[in-house]
Formats: structure tokens, sequence, C-alpha cells
């Protein structure tokens, strides 16, 4: 069974050259006398004040003293902030402090963090001015605990699976897509039980997995059940899509999510890799990932001396098979192919790589922007698609020529061409005069694409404001999303869509490409859901719009909505 494979571009082998100079005393030379340590003229003394902030760190609710719990304060007078820990009482003092505008944070493990003056958990707090020689009391500070989700996993017959790890479960954005990342994990115990701790408020979906990809630990298969067992999902299901979701509020202990591992048959793909000459590939890795998965799914295996590689332990599934040897730019050869795993066994599978693409062109930076900088100040790179998308993650990446050229050598697969060079963004990128800079580009196998045009500025559009609440104050709690007027741009990932927040001085500022947008202040957003298309239409309507245009400053004071339906 031959799989052809077109992906990744790798790096040649990185050599290191470590040279060792070993200085000796000759015969009746004085050794040298030891130099004193001369700091690093860069190294600047933290600064210090005579202010201080006094207050108590206590529990919700109970008003109970919290102890040793970490206090920290953040303001751009001081570059790494002032830390401190509450005493028996509750008590702390941050003395010391230059003049300037602070934020106070604190954390303590089972507790959920919190700041000064947030109005609800997970929220900004309020900044705090401090004057010289001033003592700024009381700032108290109240902690909620944290959430907790407890319970069992059990296999089919309902004996404990010792040593299975649970995560508890979010939803992320994750370049064009929306995946389920794990916010914390615990093991079980002998007996099966687990205890998920920490847990800030939210919705969580659980997850149990044995170690090795769910190979059974207790013998060999006798015939009469399977050897392993498949991640499952609670309440039941091998199906993230399928999972139930478990909302925590704080303080709030779920217990008895009891979870019955899925017993399922293990498959086996063995094969061979080999390069474009028709040579065994060896010092390389196959990797086998599920299309549609949160982080489980994956299983790897070392290719031999000979080409040959076994994969072992694999579930029933879509997958992507992704042979890489090293970094693209470097000319190495890889491979990725769709590959579809059933129920038995898959043989002879016999996978070629090709080595990466040439796409070549030209940068456009107007005169008047880029002054006496030099064209090499800019690097490109190329990012794979979406995760479920044929290609290879790890894309190219260079530096524009003095002449304004590039070469990018990419794998085979869907890539978006990107630059991050700080200040400047990416105007267009023109194949054959189409714009593929939104939609990315699919790379052949030995079909070189030239005459790419890039156009790149400094002149990236701006919007900034205050924010006021209700009342008509000033208030730096709000989430302020910007997204385009266009939906097909909405999207996980999506350059257009962009969730920023107010600084200390309750000014907010967003940087987005030139567009008509919608923007809106929001008194709560959960996670990664200001970048989902769903909650975006439902917000939809509480917006106002604006144009931004190439080099546009615009200021837009907004007035806090809220984003529960009403």
């Amino acid at each position: 069974m031959a799989v052809n494979g077109s992906i990744v571009a790798a790096q040649a082998p990185i050599v290191a050259i470590v040279s060792c100079l070993l200085a000796g005393t000759a015969s009746g030379q004085q050794p040298a006398q030891p130099r004193l340590f001369q700091p690093p003229r860069d190294i600047v003394a933290p600064a210090t004040g005579t202010a201080a902030i006094r207050g108590r760190v206590v529990e919700t609710g109970s008003n109970q003293p919290i102890r040793k719990a970490r206090i920290h304060a953040a303001s751009p007078a001081l570059r790494d902030g002032r830390t401190t820990y509450s005493d028996a009482n509750g008590a702390f003092e941050l003395s010391a402090l230059p003049a300037g505008h602070y934020t106070v944070t604190t954390a303590k493990l089972g507790y959920v963090p919190a700041a000064y003056g947030q109005p609800r958990v997970m929220e900004l707090g309020t900044a705090i001015d401090v004057s010289d020689g001033k003592i700024v009391a009381p700032i108290d500070v109240a902690m909620s605990r944290a959430g907790v989700i407890a319970g069992r996993v059990t296999d089919e017959f309902g004996e404990p699976l010792p040593n299975t790890r649970v995560s508890a479960m979010r939803y992320q954005g994750a370049n064009a897509n929306r995946r389920l990342m794990p916010a914390a994990a615990r093991i079980t115990n002998d007996i099966g039980e687990f205890r998920i701790f920490g847990l800030v408020p939210g919705e969580y979906y659980l997850e149990a997995t044995l170690p090795g990809n769910g190979v059974q630990q207790y013998g060999p298969d006798t015939g009469n059940s399977p050897d392993i067992y498949a991640p499952t999902y609670y309440p039941g299901t091998g199906n993230a899509g399928s999972a139930q979701p478990l909302t925590i509020a704080t303080g709030q202990t779920l217990s008895g999510m009891n979870l019955m591992l899925l017993p399922v048959r293990p498959v086996r793909v063995t094969g061979t890799v080999s390069d474009s000459t028709g040579a065994p590939l060896a010092n390389a890795s196959v990797m086998a990932t599920l299309r549609e998965s949160g982080p489980g799914g994956v299983v790897g295996a070392s290719v031999g001396p000979d080409g040959s590689f076994t994969l072992a332990g694999l579930t029933a599934g879509d997958y992507i098979l992704r042979v890489r040897t090293g970094m693209p730019q470097s000319g190495a050869e890889s491979a990725a192919v769709p590959f579809t795993v059933g129920t038995s066994d898959v043989t002879n599978v016999h996978i070629v790589t090709s080595p990466p693409t040439s796409v070549t062109g030209r940068v456009r930076v107007d005169p008047s922007e880029l002054g006496s900088l030099r064209p090499t100040i800019f690097r490109l790179n190329a990012p794979a698609g979406t995760p479920g998308d044929i290609g290879v993650s790890g894309g190219a990446n260079t530096m524009v020529k003095d002449d304004f050229t590039f070469e990018l050598k990419i794998p085979p697969g869907r890539v978006f061409i990107r630059s991050n060079t700080a200040g400047w963004f990416l105007r267009s990128v023109r194949i054959q005069g189409v714009d593929v800079l939104d939609s990315g580009v699919t790379v052949q196998p030995n079909q070189p694409i030239t005459d790419v045009e890039i156009q790149i500025t400094n002149k990236q559009p701006e919007v900034t404001g205050t924010v006021r609440t209700a009342a008509g104050d000033p208030t730096r709690t709000a989430y302020i999303v910007v997204f385009p007027q266009n939906s097909a741009l909405w999207g996980f990932g999506s350059r257009y869509v962009r969730m920023v927040r107010p600084n200390p001085d309750n000014k907010y500022r967003a940087l987005v490409p030139p567009g008509d947008y919608y923007e809106v202040a929001l008194d709560h957003v959960e996670g990664a859901e200001w970048s989902d298309p769903a909650f975006l239409e439902r917000v939809r309507e509480k917006a106002v719009t604006i144009s931004l245009q190439d080099g546009d400053h615009k200021t837009l004071d907004l007035s806090v909505v809220p984003s529960a339906p009403q």
C-alpha cells in the first residue's frame, strides 16, 4: 500500500562546533590575577521610592484571613513590580514604592487569582494612584475558593484504573480552529479516584486517558477483552464533539463525575519511508495525528535505518501521517498524507517524502516608510494552516535580502505567508495577481511558485479611546472586541478580529488591517469566545461601526454593554 506524500521541508542537520580553549600557566610565569566582577552597564538597580500599599487578603463571604497569599504590585514605574506575602492575619505591606499607577493582584493554590477592585472573579482590577511618601490603605482583596471536579475512573467491569490521566479541558482558539486544551489534570490513585482542583469558573470537559496511548497494563490480551482503552470524554464517549460540558462556579465541587473507559481493539500500522530518490529515509520520525481531536490522539515512532516504522496502539479514525527530519529552510524532505484507520492492522504502508518547494518573490515597501532601515529587518514565515489541514507544522522562516527579494522553502500543504517584524504588517500577498493573504496558498511538491509580491507597511490603522460605565465613569474592566463587518472574515485566528483591554489609565488601543468594522465594549467575555463566529453574531447588534484606512488613528469612546443576551 503506497502513500505518496508531499509535505514538510526540514532543516539539514545542524552541526555545532564547540571549541574549548585551555589556558595553562607556563613555567616561571605568574598566574593571572582574578578580575573583579564588573556588572554590565545595562543592569539598572530596581527603582525605589517612599510610598507604600497596605491591606489584607480575605476569603469572599467569610472575611476570614488568607495566609501566605502572594501579593504582587505591577506598575510602569517598576520593571519587575513588587511582591510580598500575607501574614497570619492576612495583612500585607508593599513598601519602598516609587510614585505611579499600580495594580495589585493576589494568588494562592486552591483559590481563584484576584485583583483589587475587580467587579467579578477573573476580571481586571482597579488601578491605584500612589504618590511619593504616601501610604495607600486599606487595599483589601477578597479571594474565592477555586472549583473542584472529583470522580472515579473504571474499566468496563467496574474495576478501578489507577495512573489514569484525567484532564479538565476548555475550548481555545488555535489557528483558524477551536480545540479542546487542558486547563488542569490529575492522575487517579490506586482505587481510580481523581480530584482536579484549582479550577477557575467556567465550562469544562473531562477527558480520561491511560498512559502509553491507553495500552492495557494488566497483562496480555487473552482474546476475551481488548488490550487498550481509547481516550474517553464525560459522560462516556470517545468523540469530543459529543462530550457533556460541566459548568464550575467559584468554590463549587462537582463530585461523582465518574468515567468508564471505552475498550477498543488496538491497530498496528507498519511500513517504510523513502525519500524522493527512492532511498530509505532513516533518522526521521513518523507521527499519526487525529484530524479532529484535542491535544491527544497522537502516536509517534522512529524510522529505522532501513526506513521501516511501526505505529502501535492506534484506534479507529481519520489521521494525518507526518514525516519530518528538520526545518524546511534547510531543504530536508518530509511528507504529510491522509490516512484512515479501521479495526484491522495495516501493513506495507509506503510513504514517499519530497523536498520543500521554493517560493520566491519580492517585498514592496514605500521608501518614505522604510527610511534608513535595511530590507534585512523583515522576516517572513509560512505557518501551516488549520490543525486538520494536510501539511506539516513549523513553516519556513527566512530573512528578506538587501535587494528586497526572498526565497521561502515550504513543505507541501496549505500555508499562510506572514511577517513577524515588529511595527510592520502585511498589506497583501499576491500570486499571479491574486491576493492570498487571508486565504492561504496550497503548495504542491516540485512545483515552485515564483514572482510573489508582498506589500509591507508600517501604517497599520489603530483605534483608541476610553470605555465608560453606565454611570459615565471610566473603567478598565471592559472587553473591547473589534471585528469586521464582513462575516466571511470571522473565525478563530482571523487577523481581522481583536480583543483588547484598557490599560491602567483606562485607555484602550486596537490595531487591525484597513476595513469596515464593528466595535463593542462588553462587561464580560468568557475565554476565547470573542473569536467565535457565533458569539460575534450575537453581539453584533450591540456594536458601533467604524471605517479604518491605511495610517488612520481614530478615537472612539465606548460605553459598556452586557455580553449576555437581555
